[in-house]
Parts: C-alpha cells; sequence; structure tokens
C-alpha cells in the first residue's frame, strides 16, 4: 500500500511511498584511499611542551582536611546526688535475727513396753530346714589357726627339682645303617628289557642305465608337431553352422598324457604283540622298607611324689626389704594461702568496697552529629526547572496518515492499485492536472 502524502507535490517525483519511507537515500561518496600521503607528517608550528595531562590535570590548591575536636569534659559541680527511686521506696529496716528452728524432741514413755508389736504378731518366725541343693556337698571349713605367713600358692605350689624336656627329634645315628645300599628299585624289577628284534629293511634297487639308447625324442616333440604355414583365414565365422561328420572321439589330452597305473597297498609295520612278565609285581618301595611300622605304646601318667610342707620357719626377707626399707613419714604440709577463712570483727557500716570505690559521675548526652533538617532548607519557593527540561522541549507528534486511511476524517482519497497490486492514495484537495509519480516506470502522470 501507498503512504499518502500531506501536500500535493507539483513538480519533481512523489517522496511518499513504503520504499522511500523506510529506505531514505543518501548522498553517495566515493571511496576514499586509506593509503597515507607520501609527504613527510611534519607541524608547522613550534613545539609546545604542553602534554594532555598537564592540560587536563590542572593543579589545584589543596586544604588541609577539617579535623572535629571533640568536646572536653567538664566535671559539673557540686556533689552527686545519688538518691534513687529504689532507695526511697525500700528503706533499709533493723530486723530481729533470725531464730533456729529446732524441732521439739518427743519423748516416750519411761517404762518398758508390755506387749506385741502388730508387726511381730502378722510376720512370725517359721522353723525352716535347709534345702537340699543337688551336686558336690561343700565340706570347707574355714580354718581355725592363726594365718602364720605362708601363702596357700607356696603351700600347694611347691617348687621341684624338673628335669629338662627330652627332645622328640630322633637321633641322627638312627637314619644311619650299616647293611649295604640296595639297588634294586621297583621299576628294575618290573620293567625287564626284552631283546628287540632289528627291523627289516627294504631292498632298495640300485640305479642302472637304460639299455635302449636314447632318440632324442620328448614328449613336447612327440605332440607338437611342426605345422606348415598357410595364408591366415578370416576371423569372421561362416554363416552355416559348425558340424562335423566325423564320430565323437572321447580321447582327451589328460586321458591319453595320463594313464592309469596299479598302485600297491602301503606296508603298514606290525607292531609286537604286548607280552605280560610273569610273576606277581613287588609292591615294596624303599620308604616301607626303611621305616617300618612299630606298635605304639600307651604314655603312662608319672604323678609328682608329695613332698610335704617344709619343716623350717618361713624366711621372708627379700632384696626389695632389705633395699626400700620404711620410714617413718610426717603430715604433709601443702604451699599455698591460708584456707582458713577469719571474719572480720568491726561492724558493717553499710557501704561496700565498690561504692565507695566506683563513685557514678553524671554523663552527658552524646550529641548527634547528623546535620540538622533546617540548614537545607530555604525561604524560596522550589524551582523545578532543570536542564532536561530547558532543552528539550515536548513537540506535537502529529498522527500517521495512513492510520486514518478507512475513516470518515482521511483527507485521503483511494485512486486505485497499480501494476503491483499497490493501494494509490491521492488527496482530496488535488485539483485537476496535477501530476504524480508512477512507481511502476517512474513516470510522471497527471491525476483527474
Amino acid at each position: 500500500m501507498q503512504g499518502a502524502p500531506e501536500s500535493a507535490v507539483s513538480d519533481g517525483p512523489c517522496t511518499l511511498s513504503e520504499y522511500n519511507n523506510k529506505y531514505i537515500q543518501h548522498p553517495m561518496q566515493p571511496v576514499s584511499s586509506y593509503k597515507p600521503a607520501a609527504r613527510p607528517a611534519a607541524g608547522d608550528g613550534p613545539l609546545s611542551d604542553q602534554t594532555t595531562n598537564r592540560v587536563d590535570y590542572v593543579p589545584h590548591p589543596l586544604e588541609r582536611p577539617h579535623f572535629h575536636q571533640p568536646d572536653q569534659y567538664r566535671q559539673p559541680e557540686g556533689s552527686f546526688e545519688d538518691t534513687t527511686m529504689y532507695k526511697k521506696d525500700y528503706t533499709q529496716k533493723q530486723g530481729d535475727r533470725a531464730q533456729p528452728i529446732k524441732r521439739e524432741v518427743k519423748r516416750g514413755a519411761l517404762g518398758e513396753f508390755q506387749g506385741e508389736p502388730t508387726y511381730k504378731h502378722d510376720y512370725r518366725q517359721w522353723e525352716l530346714t535347709k534345702p537340699d541343693r543337688g551336686g558336690p556337698q561343700n565340706t570347707w571349713q574355714p580354718p581355725r589357726d592363726p594365718f602364720g605367713g605362708i601363702p596357700t600358692y607356696q603351700t600347694d605350689y611347691v617348687p621341684y627339682a624338673v628335669r629338662p624336656t627330652a627332645s622328640f627329634k630322633p637321633n641322627e645315628a638312627a637314619k644311619l645303617s650299616q647293611a649295604p645300599l640296595e639297588d634294586m628299585t621297583d621299576y628294575r624289577q618290573s620293567y625287564v628289557p626284552h631283546p628287540l628284534e632289528r627291523r627289516q629293511e627294504r631292498e632298495r634297487l640300485g640305479w642302472s642305465r637304460p639299455a635302449v639308447p636314447f632318440d632324442g625324442m620328448s614328449t613336447f616333440t612327440r605332440d607338437y608337431t611342426a605345422k606348415g604355414t598357410a595364408v591366415r583365414a578370416p576371423m569372421k565365422p561362416d554363416a552355416r553352422p559348425h558340424a562335423s561328420d566325423a564320430p565323437f572321439h572321447d580321447d582327451t589330452t589328460h586321458r591319453v598324457d595320463y594313464k592309469p597305473w596299479e598302485l600297491s597297498r602301503p606296508f603298514v609295520h606290525q607292531s609286537d604283540t604286548y607280552v605280560p612278565p610273569e610273576g606277581t609285581i613287588d609292591d615294596t618301595t624303599t620308604y616301607v622298607k626303611d621305616y617300618p611300622a612299630h606298635p605304639l605304646v600307651r604314655q603312662t601318667y608319672s604323678k609328682k611324689p608329695d613332698r610335704g610342707l617344709p619343716s623350717g620357719p618361713f624366711d621372708d626377707a627379700t632384696d626389695y626389704k632389705d633395699n626400700y626399707r620404711q620410714w617413718q613419714m610426717g603430715s604433709r604440709v601443702r604451699a599455698g594461702p591460708n584456707q582458713q577463712y577469719q571474719p572480720n570483727p568491726a561492724p558493717f557500716e553499710g557501704q561496700s568496697t565498690t561504692s565507695s570505690h566506683y563513685v557514678p559521675h553524671p554523663l552527658d548526652l552524646r550529641r548527634s552529629f547528623k546535620p540538622t533538617q533546617g540548614a537545607a532548607r530555604g525561604e524560596e519557593p522550589f524551582d523545578g526547572t532543570t536542564l532536561y527540561r530547558m532543552e528539550y522541549v515536548p513537540k506535537h507528534t502529529e498522527p500517521c496518515p495512513a492510520a486514518f486511511l478507512e475513516t470518515n476524517s482521511s483527507r485521503f482519497r483511494y485512486q486505485g492499485n497499480d501494476e503491483r497490486g499497490h493501494q494509490v492514495y491521492v488527496p482530496k484537495d488535488l485539483s485537476v492536472g496535477t501530476t504524480v509519480t508512477d512507481l511502476s516506470n517512474g513516470r510522471v502522470v497527471s491525476v483527474n
């Protein structure tokens, strides 16, 4: 669809179209060469010592930062009044010392109690027999004799002279034998070498010179005889079919050259028949002969004889008792402060050490460093003028006329479609004879 112009164009092509609105024509300039000029890069003016840093960064005088000096503390005049609401409401009163509460001693009757208590009347003692428990009877009685200083393990376990344990290793002499070494083994007895007959060798035929003289005729000479050459016949086959009147001969080169010969069966050697040896096999080995089995004798238990208790007095003297003797040690005095508390005999005056040493002083409220709200306020009215409001003035934007083409408020009327199917609109106030540009061919036509 073609865009509608805002005003009539009397001369020149019409600039109102979709393509012209989207793709605005700009003046084209030829591409300039990026190759630098051959002349040397030199300046005409005098050399200046002004650098970018010197021009942009101008030194400014620096001021010492302001340091806030806090106000000095001034001790208020007069004495500190430590009267509080607690002291006014809760005054100190002299109270009597609390008397210990001692329970009254209940004393019973002085005479002897005559009667039977309920527990003794309800739970009477009955004569019970000792239950018979299964198992061995424990007849042990504690000894009545005083302890003589000999422990039980010395009376029960008496040291005896124990002989060293004999080694179960057999003596070296038991491995020796006076009999001569019998080298007859089971292999030698069972496997007797048998005499083997010598194998018969085949009779080898010696080479003998042939009796017939050599005629010089070979198989090739005999089979392939020389033929007379003739003119080469054409390779083109005859038109008549290939046929032969001679009977078919089944002799081939293979049948003629390779004739069947009589073959003899190959000789197969027949092995000798195994004949088992006569007699019985002796399975006695060297181990059985050297180590015969002996009958086992059951080991007898030998009980050690009871030697009884020693008759002499028990000597309890040891090296430890002789070297480390017991000395009389006194009570150990612990080093450190005296733990016994001794109360102060002076009466309490009502003022503690903390109250006398740490006297409270009045403190001033800390002043806030937050700036006051009145410093940023002014008497003049607020001026909302900004650079943005001064430079960027709101302008009235005309609505697009293409949006009102189908309404009654449109200033354009529909004229028709061009060759490409675009709808063409022209202003309603155009007079007869107005010319517009045809987009199909670029020619100027008049609008009726």
